[in-house]
């Protein structure tokens, strides 16, 4: 079957943040311990702009729009900078501040955390994306919101890795924290599996290896990150169609690699996590795994659960692995299996994934 090239008819609902509390509802399977993180799929666009190529067994490759023509990356850009000046409900005033000078554009979500627009530098021309909380000094709750930013925000000072979505620098003025995070035009992952369909398996053979590479650079700092909430949502494809990490509000940075407290999402998440048996580098590689079932399926690892409690026993409680699609070749079968395997001291690291046969030969450039 010849491969055939589709193209997305209207933009996708974007959430604007992703990452609720289990206590308001099931339909994210989230648990946090601390307050949610904004720092999510708010810096993701439209993927009206983005169109994919489909084989017998699912997308093959992504591309925007524009990529097609002589001028590339450049006239994608162009494109999204002209809606700074079509948008009359934009204010033109620009914000001045110390690290950057910008002027605020379309808004790409709202949520009751704060709001998340587009900007436009105006010294470079470049496009970003920023999340602007409130944060009212006189509340205990929003200190402590802060206090928890802040800490998201340590960590994120000090990744550079072509496949972790840049964090550019933050401002606090006129009771607002203002983050700058590096814009994804693509959206997540998920977004693009609910949109197309499951991924060709030499896409998520790419994926995979890109994923790998920013999780072992995450495992192999000096303290080790831990990310803790890896998983569709959390995967952001940029105007290369490259997928990057995104999301670190569930992330801790430690020396001894363990950590005794539940985050993350309970689809994605290691037994070991679920049973609070301590949570180290092994435990992102089982949601990675789960990543790869979720490429391949557009569905959630263990696919339905009627409520929370159900889903921990199963993952927490039983001997089984997550289900791992019959139509993957022998050698991504494996791959999975290796990456889920319930005993995390069997698990491997992501440096030793990135050996396995599945993915080693792919030459993914940094």
């Amino acid at each position: 079957m010849a491969a055939t090239t589709i193209q997305a008819k209207q933009p996708l609902q974007l959430e604007p943040f992703d990452g609720i509390d289990c206590r308001e509802g099931w339909d994210e399977g989230e648990i946090k311990d601390e307050e949610d993180s904004v720092l999510g799929l708010g810096c993701t666009g439209s993927l009206a702009q983005v169109s994919c190529t489909k084989g017998p067994r699912g997308i093959t490759s992504l591309s925007f729009r524009h990529s097609s023509e002589a001028s590339g990356l450049s006239s994608a850009r162009r494109a999204l900078e002209t809606t700074f000046s079509e948008d009359q409900s934009v204010s033109p005033k620009v914000v001045q501040r110390a690290s950057l000078n910008w002027l605020r554009g379309e808004t790409l979500g709202n949520g009751s955390l704060g709001t998340v627009f587009k900007a436009l530098d105006q010294r470079t021309g470049k496009i970003f994306a920023v999340k602007e909380v409130r944060i009212d000094k006189k509340l205990d709750t929003d200190i402590k919101f802060k206090t928890a930013l802040e800490t998201e925000l340590d960590i994120l000072t000090e990744l550079q890795h072509p496949h972790i979505v840049l964090y550019l620098g933050h401002d606090y003025f006129e009771a607002h924290l203002y983050i700058y995070l590096e814009y994804m035009p693509g959206g997540s992952v998920a977004q693009v599996l609910s949109q197309f369909g499951s991924f060709d398996e030499s896409l998520i053979r790419t994926y995979a290896w890109d994923l790998l590479a920013g999780l072992d650079y995450l495992h192999t700092r000096q303290p080790a990150v831990l990310h803790r909430d890896i998983k569709g949502a959390n995967i952001l494809v940029g105007l290369d169609c490259k997928v990057k990490l995104s999301d670190f509000g569930c992330s801790k940075k430690t020396v001894d690699t363990m950590s005794q407290s539940l985050r993350g999402s309970i689809p994605w998440m290691a037994p070991e996590v679920i049973n609070q048996s301590g949570y180290g580098r092994r435990s992102d590689v089982w949601s990675f795994g789960c990543v790869v079932i979720e490429m391949a399926t557009t569905r959630q690892p263990w696919g339905s659960f009627d409520n929370a409690v159900a889903a921990m026993i199963k993952i927490g409680m039983s001997d089984l692995q997550p289900p791992v699609p019959e139509h993957l070749s022998e050698v991504c079968q494996s791959f999975v299996r290796e990456c889920t395997q319930r005993d995390k001291t069997l698990r491997p690291h992501a440096a030793d994934l990135l050996q396995h046969e599945f993915v080693r030969r792919c030459s993914s450039p940094n």
